[in-house]
């Protein structure tokens, strides 16, 4: 299981929301690509950056600072926010970023196969669950498409590399939703997850329970000092992972 550091972008800066509230926003940094570089010198091989403004509007506008991140920190980077068209997907990959993760985009099946045809293992389609359904546009609107429907689309567009996020503990550092993160690995998928790790032993847990998990996301536990990227891998080494 690999541990991905996260760098959200708002403005150019390094931030948190809780629970994807724009209005409750904590930043951390003016200087991403230190953060990153520091996030590396500790060990990490994936980064996960999210673009929010791109995420809430459609439009990269940190695309600029995710190449200097991928330039400097020399890991490889996992992004998301916003990637809604293919061209929108490539120029971020020529960026150097190595994975892109889609939301909004997979809730049009046409597209979702045509990216999967084009992009494969370079894609990951984002669940950010809230109430069981899917929430996108930056976690601003309800799909209405429950989990089990987007990962049948999935499974049809031969992706299998998934991001899930509870978005109700997001930034709450109320622990991971074992459940849902089961649902998603019973079913074949690649999954990666996210939200609401807030200890080393909620690491150990998720090592426990989901031994298959490709890796999972933390942001606002390091950012608190709650524990280093360090520590965090070393944690998941000495549990197996």
């Amino acid at each position: 299981m690999d541990l991905y550091p996260s760098i959200d972008l708002l403005g150019g800066k390094c931030v948190r929301l809780e629970r994807g509230n724009f209005e409750r926003v904590t930043v951390y940094s003016d200087r991403p690509a230190e953060i990153a570089s520091e996030f590396a010198r500790q060990g990490a091989r994936w980064i996960h950056v999210v673009d929010l403004d791109g995420a809430r509007t459609g439009v990269q506008s940190n695309l600029d600072c995710v190449r200097e991140i991928a330039k400097t920190a020399g890991v490889q980077l996992q992004m998301g926010g916003g990637l809604r068209t293919a061209a929108a997907i490539k120029e971020v990959l020529q960026g150097g970023v190595a994975r892109c993760v889609v939301g909004t985009a997979a809730l049009d099946p046409k597209l979702l196969r045509e990216l999967g045809r084009e992009f494969a293992e370079k894609l990951a389609v984002g669940l950010d669950v809230e109430g069981g359904t899917i929430r996108v546009a930056g976690w601003t609107r309800d799909s209405g498409i429950r989990v089990e429907e987007l990962l049948r689309e999935l499974r049809e567009a031969s992706l299998r590399y998934v991001v899930v996020t509870d978005i109700s503990r997001d930034g709450m550092l109320t622990g991971p939703n074992i459940l849902l993160l089961k649902q998603a690995v019973s079913e074949g998928f690649r999954v990666i997850a996210s939200g609401g790790v807030s200890s080393l032993a909620d690491l150990e847990l998720l090592a426990e329970k989901l031994p298959k998990l490709e890796g999972v996301i933390v942001g606002k536990a390091i950012y608190e000092k709650i524990f280093t990227v360090k520590e965090a891998i070393e944690r998941l080494k000495a549990s197996g992972q």
